[in-house]
Parts: structure tokens; sequence; C-alpha cells
């Protein structure tokens, strides 16, 4: 008997799906079905959850089944004894250099998490508008480490480190950065710019004029990374301060980092916080610490089906082994 295409595919979907989703995975645990990991008698701490106290974890498949006060050992294929230690979901890192083959700044994500405890990076304007689409093809496709990123301003992002990456506001295409925004969203979280005198010399606020622009003209409700220290002078950090809009990111806030010519001009002068920086903060605006907690919050909470063919990103001190086996 003859089998057309259509006859084959009709016959052979259901199989293909259940091999997609990862087959039996997605099925409710039987009595006598066994995790293969239990993390136990961990201080277990997760805000998203206002959870605090000692429970067990259970994972199945590389996800997180059960999260109970107690978990039988006899359930376990495999147990870690976690008692007197912290056990947290994993924690996201919002400032990092993750580009190694595009920026003398960059280094692999998969080697610097077990090191931190981090599950989740956040490429800090390593790659600009020129380049992203290799960062996102050769870097985020082959790394098991789920990554954000900021597109830099510069539409070479930090190719040139530790060469100055504006040399000319030529660099710095707002169309170029929204377009990339856009085509990213998934995965971009805005515009990073670096404000230091060293980087754009006299270019005073014209960066992150374009990185604001940038944002906004991209319409996915992006956000400007700002980069300070070694700010010109006082009045620009000043002016930087007053231009940021709520929910746009410090960072490198309390570095004291000097200008060029040895003058110290951040947020903090004469030791003591200046006027423009509190009045940014009750506005809005944040810094990296405080940008950190809301990444994943931007975005909707997948439903627990979704939840379910997500790989499990648990992670303490201890026990950074138990990051997710495949990539996403």
């Amino acid at each position: 008997m003859s089998v057309t295409r259509r006859k084959f595919l009709k016959h052979a979907a259901p199989f293909v799906l259940a091999a997609a989703s990862g087959g039996s995975a997605l099925a409710a645990m039987g009595p006598n079905d066994k995790f293969d990991l239990v993390i136990k008698g961990g201080d277990v701490l997760d805000p998203s959850q206002s959870l605090r106290g000692k429970r067990d974890i259970g994972i199945r498949f590389g996800l997180i089944e059960a999260v109970e006060a107690d978990i039988p050992a006899a359930r376990a294929l495999r147990i870690l004894e976690a008692g007197g230690k912290l056990v947290t979901p994993g924690l996201i890192d919002l400032h990092c250099h993750v580009f190694p083959y595009g920026s003398a700044a960059g280094i692999p994500a998969d080697e610097l998490i077990p090191l931190q405890c981090t599950t989740t990076c956040v490429s800090a304007g390593d790659a600009g508008a020129g380049n992203f689409a290799a960062f996102r093809r050769y870097i985020v496709g082959q790394t098991r480490t789920r990554l954000y990123a900021f597109v830099h301003i510069a539409n070479i992002g930090l190719t040139s480190f530790p060469v100055a990456e504006l040399p000319t506001i030529d660099f710095a295409d707002t169309e170029a950065a929204a377009k990339a925004v856009a085509m990213n969203s998934d995965m971009v979280l805005g515009i990073k710019v670096r404000m230091s005198e060293n980087v754009i010399n006299k270019l005073g606020l014209e960066p992150l004029r374009r990185a604001i622009a940038a944002c906004e003209l991209a319409g996915t409700g992006g956000k400007v990374l700002c980069h300070i220290g070694g700010v010109e002078t006082s009045v620009l950090m000043s002016q930087i301060l007053d231009t940021l809009r709520p929910g746009d990111i410090l960072t490198h806030c309390y570095t004291g980092a000097p200008t060029p010519g040895g003058a110290f001009t951040n947020i903090v002068q004469n030791g003591r916080l200046i006027p423009a920086a509190l009045a940014a903060k009750q506005r809005g605006v944040t810094s990296v610490t405080a940008a950190a907690a809301s990444i994943t919050r931007s975005r909707k909470p997948p439903s627990r089906r979704a939840l379910r063919r997500t790989p499990s990103r648990p992670t303490s001190m201890l026990f950074p082994e138990t990051r997710p086996a495949c990539p996403t």
C-alpha cells in the first residue's frame, strides 16, 4: 500500500510531539516514580513565593517537580544534603560581559556562573547594532546560561575595548540601535550607554539622549543602562541624573572612579549624595542591584504547563550543578 506524505505526517505527528515535549517528563508523577534528585533540608529562600523556610526540592527530568516540607528519601534516586545551607532560585547578574570573541572584556557565561551562583546573566552592552546578530547567533545560541542583553548605543558595542567605543557621535546610530532592540525584544531589555569622559570625551549629554531615543523608537518599553564614573564634570553628572527616566538604571554608581584629570564627579561628592541622585531615586531611577530583581517580573509569568516545559534553574552556593543540562 502506498503511503502519501499527508498520511505519514498524520500518523507520525503524535510521536514527534511527544519527543519534542520530553515525552513522559510532562506526565504527572505516579506513586512509584522517583525524583532524579532531591535537595534535602535546606533553608529555601524564594521571594517570588514569599517563601523562607526549611524545604525539600524534588527534581525530575531537569524540572522542579516539588517543593515540600519533607520528601521521603525513598522517593529519590540521589540526595543532596543541604541542612544549614541557603538554597535559592537562580540568581541574576545584571551586569556581565559575556561576548568573549567580540570583546576583550568578555568571558564565557557558562564558565562564570558556577563561581557566582547565577543562572541568568545580562550582557551589559557587549554588542551594538552592528554585531548584535553575531552575539545572538554564536554566543546566545551556544550558551546554556539564560542570557538577556542591553544593546550598546555604539554600533560596534565593546568590540574596541579597552579603546573607547564612541570616538565620534556618528557611532551612536539611534535608528539602527532601535531596530536591534525591536528585532530582539524577547531577550533585549534596552540600551546601554557609557557616559565616562574617557569614553565620550566632550560629547556631553548627546549619547544618553540617543540611548533614550532608541529605547522609545523601538517601542518595546526598553530601559537605559547608564554607566557612570569619571563623568567629565559634576554639572554633567547632575544633568545625566536629571535626564534619566523612571525605570532607567545606573551602573557603577559607587565606584568613585575619577576622570582622566583626577576629578571625582560621581553621585557621591565630598562625602555626600548629590541632590540630583536623591531626586532621581525618588523619580524611579534605579540601580543595578534593585533592577536585577525586576527582570523576570517585567515579563508575563508562564503558566504551570509552560513551567513544566522549562528546565529547572535552582541554585545555591553549594549546588551550581543543578543548572539545566540543555540550552534554552
